[in-house]
Order: structure tokens, then sequence, then C-alpha cells
């Protein structure tokens, strides 16, 4: 064993993991590769760890530090969370052969995902400062993933067949490469877990048409992401007040365990709680979970429970009580099931980064929503930007970010109020088909006195709904796909 006095402060980063998972149109083999990158992390690099001596590797279990006080130990994992892992090493040495052997394991597992990684030497003092530490560490990780060029295997030889995606060469039957072919082994492997453990007696979707509510159709399914706020910020209040009370440097490392774990479970037991209370017959779920790395989840599921299931989530996420918030916002893209699921993630994002705009514009507070409905396979409505610069938006009918709160007048619960009234049948209130479409096209031109004009009509017949400024372009665009009765407590119907 190298012994020396300084000891090493290591952070792994898996990066491309958005860009993996989704360089395929063919779902079984998006699961596949969920799994791959699950695993990494979570259990390959575990078993290269216990392939060497003295290295503690279980931190869910005891979050007490013991490296500095056992002098045996060479090496202890801090926290492993989604793509990322953060190690203290005693033994030098070892840091680099850990490094090789995962790096390798992660080649032979995904061919293409590349493992950034950063040291900090530090000479231990149990009255040193844990957060300045962590911090220059992970400045020196976001400098070299921002510098470096990540590899890429070869592509396919001028005498060779090229796979549609990627343009990587065909070495599988069914004209697949050997990236997704892994991705599809991945999906069939037993030894594999899923990111999020499905509700009893239940499985996740692995076929598109499992989405989709009527199989076989060109229904639409929905892309979901969603993201912490404010996680980064939190973590850091809460690691420097660690060093504010006198904690000992091993106590602040506990302490930045306990919430990393916190953090992982608190939003993995949260989605799982909703997840479980879906009134659905059939054993396979229409959801598909992609991602879960910490605050960070992306998701498929049929379009008509993208929206009540991002509802109930950030509602729940907004009630938990804990050390830490985990509120979130949301993005929706609502897609075909042929649509490029690249580019359905790349709407998803965006618009979720346009909720944490609107949430930003208001002081910070609240969780939001936003989404996009993406007209058949046009790729240009991946531009999501333009949601709150019109100031006619309110009278125009698009409110979109919606806040999620019981109490906010004009957030989602005003949307699901008009998305219910218009899909009201049997009774004398009902708003036929013909009329809505009537008022949809008014709303579609843009003007007030379009709005005006076909409002007065119909108010004529006897239907003032929409007199009053409300999202109705909004409420239009998802009256087909909102599933209303999806947590109550009776079967939904096919």
């Amino acid at each position: 064993m190298a012994q020396t006095d300084s000891y090493l402060l290591a952070l792994y980063d898996i990066s491309g993991i958005q860009e993996y998972i989704f360089a395929t149109n063919r779902m079984k083999e998006n699961v596949g590769a969920s799994r791959i990158v699950g695993d990494l992390m979570r259990s390959q690099l575990i078993e290269v760890l216990k392939e060497h001596e003295s290295i503690k590797v279980n931190w869910r279990i005891n979050t007490q530090i013991e490296l500095f006080s056992n002098s045996k130990l060479k090496a202890e994992v801090v926290f492993i969370g989604g793509g990322n892992a953060l190690l203290i090493y005693r033994d030098h040495n070892l840091c680099q052969e850990v490094f090789k052997e995962i790096s390798i394991k992660l080649i032979e597992k995904s061919y293409t995902l590349t493992l950034v990684a950063e040291t900090l030497e530090f000479s231990y003092d149990k009255t040193m400062s844990y957060y300045p530490l962590y911090q220059e560490l992970q400045d020196k990780l976001a400098r070299k993933k921002e510098e470096m060029v990540r590899p890429k295997p070869f592509g396919a030889l001028p005498i060779s067949a090229q796979e549609h995606f990627g343009g990587f060469p065909i070495t599988y039957k069914d004209n697949r490469s050997t990236i997704q072919a892994l991705k599809e082994q991945a999906t069939e492997s037993i030894e594999l877990e899923d990111i999020i453990d499905p509700p009893p007696k239940k499985r996740w979707a692995v076929q598109i048409n499992d989405l989709k509510k009527s199989p076989g159709d060109d229904s639409y399914i929905a892309v979901i992401h969603i993201d912490g706020n404010g996680m980064g910020e939190q973590m850091k209040r809460k690691l420097q007040n660690l060093d504010k009370k006198g904690l000992s440097f091993a106590e602040q490392v506990k302490g930045h365990r306990e919430l990393s774990l916190q953090i992982s479970q608190g939003y993995k037991e949260l989605v799982q709680n909703v997840m479980k209370t879906i009134s659905f017959e059939k054993d396979i779920l229409p959801i598909r979970p992609l991602i879960m790395d910490g605050d960070d989840l992306t998701f498929l599921c049929r379009a008509e429970w993208a929206l009540p299931l991002v509802v109930e989530i950030l509602k729940r996420m907004e009630s938990y009580s804990g050390d830490l918030s985990l509120s979130a916002c949301a993005g929706i893209a609502y897609v075909h099931g042929h649509f490029p699921f690249d580019i359905a993630y790349e709407i998803a994002e965006k618009c979720c980064k346009e909720a944490k705009k609107k949430r930003s514009q208001n002081e910070g507070q609240g969780s939001y929503v936003d989404f996009q409905l993406v007209r058949g396979s046009d790729v240009t409505a991946r531009d999501v930007s333009g949601r709150s610069t019109n100031p006619n938006n309110a009278v125009l009918g698009r409110n979109r970010p919606y806040r999620v709160s019981e109490h906010e007048k004009t957030g989602v619960n005003t949307l699901i109020e008009c998305i219910t009234r218009l899909n009201e049948k049997g009774t004398e209130t009902e708003i036929s088909r013909t009329k809505q479409k009537l008022m949809h096209q008014a709303y579609l031109k843009g003007t007030e006195d379009a709005i005006k004009a076909a409002n007065d009509l119909l108010e004529s017949r006897g239907i003032g709904d929409f007199k009053k400024p409300r999202p109705w372009l909004d409420a239009f665009e998802l009256a087909d796909y909102y599933e209303k009765y999806l947590f109550e407590s009776r079967v939904v119907q096919q």
C-alpha cells in the first residue's frame, strides 16, 4: 500500500447521459440505456471497489466517516447518486487504479459513455472546513468537462453499412450497432434493476405500444422532465452551516453524506408513492422512468397521464417536510409515438427551463409546469420561448407556465377546470365539439376582435363560458390529453 500523509477527495461524473439514452427511437433501447446508466455507479463501481481490500462501501447503512479514525482503511465512499460518486482515498495509487477499472467497465457496458473524474489532495486536520474543499473540487470537474473533447468510437467505414441513429457500423441483426445491441441486452437482463421500483404487482412499460391509449395507432405520448428548485444553493447553505456549527471535518463530511442520501431517497420515495396511488387495472403501467439523478427525473408516459401525474408529484414535493425543500419545476413534451425521442427530450427540458424562469420572476417561490404540444412531425416546436413576453397572453388564452398550488387562482387548477369543462358529456351545459372548434379557431387567430366575435355568437346561443379571460387556448390543446380520474379509487376507463 502506498501510504502518504495526504488524502485525495475524488469526484466521478458520467458525461453524456441524456444523449446516450435518447440516441435511438426504439423505446426498448432507451430502457436498456437507462438501466445501464443506473447500474454503472450503483453496482459496477461498488464491484470494482470490492475487488480491493479495506474500502468502506456501505455508505447508506452507516453514515459515520471511518477513514480518518481507522488507519487500516484505504478509501471510503462518501456518496453515490445517479451519475456521480464522491470518494476519499488514503492510498493515491488505489485512486488511479479504481478510475482505470471503472472506465473499462464503462466502455464494456455502454461503448460510448465517458467517465470524467477530478481529485483534490488535502492534508487532514479535524478542525478544517469541508465545504471550500468540496466546492474547489466541483469547480475543477466543471472546468474539465467544459474543456474536454469527448472521445467517440469509430464510425462506419465506406465499405460497411451504418445505423440510422448515430451513423455507427451495423454489427448485429436487425440493422443495429454494438451500442444499441448492448442497450437491448440490458433491457432483458434480470441482473439490472429499474431506476425506480414499480408499484407492487405492476411493471413499467417496455414497448412504445405500452404507452399508447390504443396500441397500434399513432396516438400521443408524453416526455416529462422534472428538475429540483435551487437544490445546489440549498446544499451549499447546509454545508456552510455545518462548518459554522464548529463540527469536525469528519462530521461535516458525514453531514454531506446524509444530505445527499436525503435528496436521492426523498425524491425517489416520493415519486414511487405517487405511482402507487394510480388507479389502473392492467399489469403494465403506461409509464417508463428513464433518468433519476438526485433531483433530476425524466420519464415517458401515456399523454393523458402527463399533466395529472406531474401536478400530483409537484404538489407532494411542495408539502414534503425535511431538512431540504424538494420542490421542483417540470416540462412536458406531447409528441406522436414515432417522434424522435432526443428532440422530444430537448423540448421537455426547455419547457422545464421556462417553468424555472417563471419561478424566478416570482421571487423563487412555488413550483411551475410548462408544456408543448407538437403537431405532427414539426421539429421547429423545440423553440419554446416567448411564453410570458406577450402581455395579452391571459386574454388570448395562453397562460403557461402554470404555478402548481392549491390556492393559486390563476395556476394549473384553473387550467384543469377549463379542460374539465370542455370534456363535460351528457349534461345540459355540455359544449359541443363544433362550438368548441369555433372558439378554438378564434383563439388561434390571436386577436381580441376574433375572440370577441366568436364569444358573442356563442353567448347568443347560451354559452357564456368564454366571456371571462381564462386559459382556454391551452385547455383546447390538452382537452384530448387529460385523464381526470387517474388517482380516483376506480378503474380508469380504457
